[in-house]
């Protein structure tokens, strides 16, 4: 499994063989499809091209607005009316971090840790990163009932359609670079929410993000219609980031959590090269939790004001 980023292009390849011979041999049909971390077709049943006899690829071009998480690829060959199925998946990140990651847990070769189990702990590491990074407010019922200025009612009234969260600034959560609501694309939700209607039932609304400055939503049932005035409350889900966030420093965490991980997973491994024994033993000589402690750092960096300021 690769990590990918943005507007690069996924190379994927596959060799079909005879099930008896085992010789490279093409089938009657070969197709790709690709799937979003929500699950999302983004590709459905392309024909993949021929370099040779028995081996195929496809290239797919990544959008510049490409959820991050990781993708599935499925290539269905069918010879004879049997059906062969070969799965795959790759990682799209804001950035590559594995040479990175190596080099500070001093893991440096693939046969130690393979290129697909350390896509999986960096992509791990990204996730439980955000978790702390960001605050988290979940089922929050949004910003106390009120009347602005101009006389304009913020309630359930069975007519308004506009909310205010009670925390700021929205924090784009998925790191797509976009702050969306439920139902504003297919995958990547940044805030999501449900309504209780009149017999206690929890009901999925849909959320545009109108402003994440001041944390002003557009929600609405559905069907696009208001939440009538007989719901017994608005329960929103949502991160905010702090003042002192950067994407340098967040980086920096993800990458020694990573480098933690893997030589907690280092222990555990059958196989290892001698360097790689040397060169993490080194490692985690000199100071065995530097790489936590270092991650520990840069989280109360990022969480709270570097100077002055109060959050």
């Amino acid at each position: 499994m690769t990590i990918y980023e943005r507007n690069e292009t996924v190379h994927h390849t596959v060799e079909t063989r005879n099930n008896s011979t085992r010789a490279l041999e093409a089938p009657d049909t070969i197709t790709v499809s690709i799937y979003d971390p929500c699950g999302v077709a983004l590709l459905t049943d392309a024909a993949m091209s021929s370099s040779a006899t028995g081996q195929y690829y496809y290239d797919y071009d990544i959008s510049a607005t490409a959820v991050y998480g990781e993708y599935r690829i499925v290539v269905t060959a069918t010879k004879d009316g049997d059906k062969s199925i070969f799965p795959e998946h790759y990682i799209i990140m804001p950035w590559d971090s594995a040479e990175r990651v190596r080099g500070l847990s001093g893991i440096g070769q693939d046969k130690s840790i393979s290129d697909d189990d350390l896509s999986r702990l960096i992509l791990d590491s990204y996730k439980e990163a955000s978790h702390q990074c960001y605050g988290h407010h979940c089922k929050e019922r949004p910003r106390q009932c009120w009347t602005s200025c101009n006389g304009y009612n913020y309630c359930i009234n069975g007519s308004n359609t506009t909310f205010f969260v009670k925390h700021i600034e929205i924090a784009d959560w998925d790191g797509d670079g976009v702050v969306k609501g439920y139902g504003e694309q297919s995958c990547g939700t940044d805030v999501d929410g449900y309504y209780k209607d009149c017999n206690g039932w929890m009901q999925q609304v849909l959320i545009t993000v109108q402003n994440v400055v001041d944390g002003r939503l557009t929600v609405t049932k559905r069907d696009g219609t208001a939440i009538p005035s007989t719901a017994q409350g608005l329960y929103l889900t949502y991160y905010t980031k702090s003042c002192s966030y950067t994407t340098d420093l967040f980086r920096q965490a993800v990458e020694y959590l990573a480098a933690h991980k893997c030589l907690l997973r280092f222990g555990e491994l059958e196989r290892a090269s001698s360097a790689d024994l040397t060169a993490a033993q080194n490692v985690k000589y000199v100071n065995p939790n530097r790489m936590w402690n270092q991650y520990k750092k840069l989280l109360k960096q990022i969480s709270v004001p570097l100077i002055g300021g109060v959050y």
